[in-house]
């Protein structure tokens, strides 16, 4: 049997803004089994194509 294949994943993180740990999050959403667009906490409803590598590499199964 196939493995299914995401079409939204979210995450949350941390990152240091200005010498301040600040969370955040990020939802993924998929196209044909692709990254598609990241959406970012601060701008929600903004689509940010990932970088071609970033791609390349999760279709090389790089990310887990």
């Amino acid at each position: 049997m196939p493995l299914a294949k995401p079409t939204a994943i979210s995450a949350r993180y941390q990152f240091n803004q200005l010498g301040q740990i600040t969370n955040g999050n990020v939802r993924v959403t998929y196209r044909d089994g692709r990254p598609a667009c990241l959406y970012f906490f601060d701008a929600p409803s903004t689509c940010r194509v990932p970088s071609p590598g970033v791609v390349t590499a999760y279709e090389k199964g790089e990310f887990r």
